[in-house]
């Protein structure tokens, strides 16, 4: 054994592990106890608010990874124009540099096109 592998096998017994593959468990975990939610709302015919459980989910997961300058919004994009996009459920925007122009009471955000990193629908 070299000298490097040596000091690496010592540091790896120092150091607690992390156990990345639990805590991604855990995540999916709760991902899916929010869809288990939302199929209760969605059986009672309230189709908006079983969307919204999951949606809000996913927009959680995804900012916990992310760094301090992102944000996950929903909502719409604008153009330079002011022509908005139809509703998307997941929009990540840089929130360092930009801020929505437009908050709407419901939490829904109308956001520069020039901040937006991705966007996309969550099913």
């Amino acid at each position: 054994m070299s000298e490097s592998q040596a000091a690496a096998s010592k540091q790896d017994k120092e150091f607690p592990r992390l156990e990345l593959l639990k805590s991604m468990q855990l995540e999916a975990e709760s991902l899916i106890a929010a869809r288990s939610r939302a199929l209760i709302a969605h059986q009672a015919r309230n189709i908006r608010s079983s969307g919204d459980v999951v949606e809000a989910a996913v927009r959680e997961a995804i900012a916990r990874r992310l760094p301090s300058r992102y944000t996950v919004g929903n909502g719409h994009i604008v153009s330079p124009t002011l022509h908005s996009s139809p509703q998307l459920d997941a929009v990540l925007y840089d929130s360092s540099r930009y801020s929505p122009l437009y908050l709407g009471d419901d939490g829904t955000d109308w956001l520069p096109r020039e901040s937006v990193v991705a966007f996309g629908e969550i099913k």
